[in-house]
């Protein structure tokens, strides 16, 4: 889930590679919340929608181990 404050902005399902698509305005400050059953849910702090998605970016561009 991609929130503002404490409303949900958009809500996706990862496919099996586990890739998933929200979307949001660049200007605004979002927290991600990902639940998994048997998981604790996790929320991120708050962050620039550009942040985001360097962050995500960079999770893509890293070598397989």
């Amino acid at each position: 889930e991609l929130m503002r404050n404490d409303t949900i902005i958009d809500e996706a399902v990862s496919d099996t590679a586990g890739i998933f698509v929200l979307q949001g305005d660049m200007g605004a400050e979002y927290r991600i919340r990902a639940e998994r059953l048997g998981f604790r849910t996790s929320l991120s702090q708050a962050v620039p929608l550009a942040h985001i998605i360097e962050s995500f970016s960079d999770l893509l561009a890293l070598p397989d181990s």
